[in-house]
């Protein structure tokens, strides 16, 4: 039965299926994993950021979502020979739409139940150790109170300390900082996927923009998959390439970068406009080189059929 469908419809089922599967299932998992951090660090209760925890789930699902998704799509329409042109666009519309449709339910529940920010500051008791880098400190009063706690600044012993002012909840979690490749680019492609939600929640232009650049920058890969007979080889270029796309975005989106940026244009240029710019040359250059490489290959076969 799967064999008598077009192959437009099977690209389309395949794209929509795994973008709802990936997204569903990732935000369950960081939904599950941002729980089980707030109850072995901090003291909540119940009622406390369930709401917001789905809602950085969500965020946070949506770039890695977004990149498999299309990353796969064009290989499933590479390995059904479906044409580069027909397949970019394809691809390129059932993402955004799918991108809209989650994106605009999280939204939504956002709009429904605000995040509890000002919940989230006090969280924890006295006796609560945190850590953030090499600086610990150990609360001695509950932090919504003006209290006291013992400090541990780094190379130093724990000394104790009065404080007037309130103190705030830990701005990270115990974990472990170990550096591994793997790890690196999934915390980029979380933070991408919390950079989507600031967008939206500051303006929606900005995040279209952006989306609509990063989802026509790796749609336009499409040429990887057919550069060689072995698909597997295909797949491991495009990855690549994906991972390269990720790298720009990341060191574009740093804070030093808009800092420089913005010295360099003295706050003439919008910042919101430096990632989607970049992310729509290098989907230019994709294009070039997707039509380069086609007229080789059409140069190719008629000088073999003389």
């Amino acid at each position: 039965m799967n064999q008598e469908l077009p192959v437009f419809i099977r690209v389309i089922r395949f794209v929509c299926l795994w973008f709802i599967i990936t997204f569903v299932v990732l935000t369950i998992a960081h939904f599950m994993v941002i729980r089980i951090e707030l109850a072995r660090v901090l003291s909540f209760s119940p009622q406390e950021a369930k709401i917001d925890s789905l809602l950085t789930a969500g965020w946070r699902s949506l770039s890695l979502s977004i990149y498999t998704t299309i990353l796969f799509g064009l290989s499933y329409s590479a390995r059904y020979k479906f044409p580069v042109s027909l397949s970019t666009i394809f691809v390129m519309v059932l993402s955004l739409l799918c991108i809209g449709l989650f994106s605009l339910t999280l939204s939504v529940i956002q709009r429904g139940s605000p995040r509890p920010a000002e919940t989230l500051q006090y969280l924890g008791g006295a006796g609560l150790i945190t850590v953030d880098g090499d600086r610990s400190q150990v609360l001695l009063q509950s932090p919504g109170l003006s209290g006291m706690r013992v400090i541990a600044p780094p190379n130093s012993p724990f000394s104790y300390e009065g404080i007037q002012e309130s103190l705030g909840s830990p701005s990270v979690f115990f974990r472990n900082d170990s550096v591994y490749v793997i790890g690196t680019i999934v915390d980029k492609l979380i933070h991408a996927g919390e950079q989507c939600g600031a967008r939206l929640r500051e303006n929606f232009f900005s995040f279209f923009v952006y989306i609509l650049a990063l989802v026509f920058c790796l749609s336009t890969l499409r040429f990887v998959f057919d550069a060689s007979s072995w698909p597997l080889a295909n797949l491991f270029l495009g990855v690549l390439l994906f991972w390269g796309v990720l790298e720009v975005e990341s060191l574009l989106d740093s804070e030093q970068a808009r800092t420089l940026i913005n010295a360099i244009s003295k706050g003439i240029f919008p910042l919101f406009l430096v990632v989607p710019l970049a992310l729509c040359v290098l989907g230019l250059v994709f294009l070039l080189l997707s039509s380069g490489s086609s007229f080789i290959k059409k140069r190719w076969t008629t000088n073999e059929d003389y």
